[in-house]
């Protein structure tokens, strides 16, 4: 099939791709991967496109670079071309196409070659990531506040299903029906985990039972005029038997009707398996201890030595500064420590 199309377009059955290259690309609420083979005739660049591996198709980063990886491999063993992918860790989608490379401006921190961006409000001799890291690096030396950020779960037995997190608490879609009952949970700690319990979820399902009643009482359906079908989207969801059609986005009545429904779905299931609520509140946390809290949870998968925090932050953080963010983990219940490794804690796993 890349055979016959190349035929096409260069006229001719003796056509060799000189490289295969993978580009990210991004926007709002896209990432993917795209992966072209490259051509040259006649001191001219073309490129063919092999596939586009979209982010959330995927289970993880992990699993899109494995199925590139495979991609790659057959057509650099096919043709014995050169690979360029020239931001592989960080989805960075200010590179330039192969044959712009060489002569491309290299970002300042990670020397990937880039297209400098043309934004007012961005600096343009380093790439988006690196941008990113810098900013986050400076967080960490000033030792900036980081409340933000709550988690909720459906625990029983130490178990625990993941159900949401939100910047505030205020953007959960149960925050207005159990409000005073978080708010008489609070105390002092650094980590405050609210608990509901059996009443509590009765309680909320009537309330979210009723609010969601009411907005369907005035439920529309959505009315799409022919030239507004290529820009809007709608979907379906099933309460008690009746399929709602609701908008995606940009109609806030569909938005919490959908809300409503999967927060009802939540508090039933907590009730039919004997769940609890826990949701997660931090007060007087830094990025410097969420960032440490997360390298060694996520990137050390739960467990790291010293040293090796130690060598990671070497250059934002004084081996005391490190310390001493250790101890204050270990002191709020997020780490333990064992000899010369840390270990992250069920507290500190489920608030990051």
């Amino acid at each position: 099939m890349i055979k016959s199309i190349l035929q096409k377009i260069f006229n001719t059955e003796e056509i060799k791709p000189i490289a295969i290259q993978c580009l990210w690309n991004s926007d709002w609420e896209y990432i993917g991967l795209t992966i072209d083979l490259v051509f040259k005739k006649n001191n001219s660049y073309s490129k063919q496109n092999i596939t586009e591996l979209e982010y959330q198709k995927f289970e993880s980063e992990e699993a899109l670079l494995q199925e590139a990886e495979k991609i790659i491999k057959a057509y650099t063993k096919k043709y014995d071309i050169e690979l360029y992918f020239p931001s592989p860790d960080k989805w960075s989608r200010d590179c330039p196409n192969f044959w712009e490379s060489k002569t491309a401006t290299k970002c300042e921190d990670c020397k990937t070659p880039i297209i400098p961006t043309k934004s007012k409000y961005l600096p343009k001799e380093v790439c988006y990531p690196c941008h990113l890291e810098r900013e986050q690096n400076n967080k960490i030396k000033s030792e900036e506040q980081y409340d933000n950020g709550v988690q909720m779960y459906l625990a029983k037995n130490n178990e625990y299903e993941n159900i949401g997190y939100c910047s505030y608490f205020k953007d959960f879609t149960i925050a207005p029906f159990i409000n005073d009952k978080v708010q008489k949970q609070f105390n002092e700690n650094v980590i405050n985990v609210v608990i509901l319990h059996k009443s509590d979820i009765l309680e909320l399902n009537e309330d979210l039972e009723k609010a969601l009643n009411e907005k369907l009482a005035v439920y529309e359906k959505p009315v799409i005029r022919e030239a507004e079908k290529k820009f809007t989207r709608t979907y379906k969801i099933e309460y008690k038997g009746i399929e709602y059609e609701l908008y995606s986005r940009f109609n806030s009545d569909h938005n919490e009707i959908s809300n409503l429904i999967s927060a009802l779905k939540k508090s039933q299931k907590a009730l039919q398996n004997d769940y609890v609520y826990e949701i997660y509140f931090k007060r007087g946390f830094t990025h410097r201890d969420d960032s440490l809290l997360r390298f060694v949870n996520y990137v050390c998968k739960g467990s790291s030595s010293i040293e090796k925090i130690m060598e990671k932050y070497k250059d934002v953080m004084s081996e005391m500064e490190i310390s001493t963010t250790i101890n204050k983990l270990v002191k709020i219940g997020c780490l333990v420590i064992n000899g010369n490794f840390v270990t992250v804690t069920t507290t500190g796993k489920n608030i990051v």
